[in-house]
């Protein structure tokens, strides 16, 4: 419930702040990964929606909520959850190009619920004031029944304001 409260408050905040606030969409290609004696990754895709806050210039709060499905065998059996809050630092922010790297806490359910970590690298490009290309590479990492699993995505989408 603290979790959602919390999600509730930043989103709030993020629609009444006008250019300090960005919301986006993305999918994204990937692969699900453990780490073990019956390790493996499968194909998969990640979609998923989301806001950053930004507190300053450079650091930003976000959150987002989205999907892993699995990119071959059993739909319904292999979707995955994922909802995660993180921090953004912008490395260079300019009116066109604006790199950052961004990590959190992650919360992964299905049949289970894991909590775990995340982190990326990525980049808006803002070919009109409000409406921009997003482009991220983010790894979400959780134990699960004992096996460290990793989420990996290269993202594609859009980001606006």
């Amino acid at each position: 419930m603290r979790l959602f409260s919390l999600a509730l408050v930043l989103l709030c905040c993020a629609a009444a702040s006008g250019q300090n606030a960005r919301g986006y969409v993305f999918f994204a290609p990937g692969a699900e990964s453990a780490q073990g004696a019956n390790g493996g990754s499968v194909h998969a895709y990640g979609t998923g929606i989301g806001g950053e806050l930004l507190l300053s210039p450079r650091i930003g709060a976000g959150i987002e909520g989205g999907a892993f499905v699995p990119g071959e065998g059993k739909f319904s059996n292999g979707v995955v959850g994922m909802f995660s809050t993180n921090a953004y630092v912008h490395i260079l922010r300019d009116r066109a190009f604006d790199p950052y790297l961004t990590g959190g806490y992650s919360l992964i359910f299905r049949d289970f619920t894991a909590n775990g970590g995340n982190f990326g690298v990525g980049a808006n490009y803002w070919f009109r004031e409000k409406l921009g290309l997003l482009i991220e590479g983010r790894d979400h990492v959780a134990s699960i029944h004992n096996v460290t699993n990793h989420f990996w995505e290269i993202r594609i989408g859009l980001t606006f304001q």
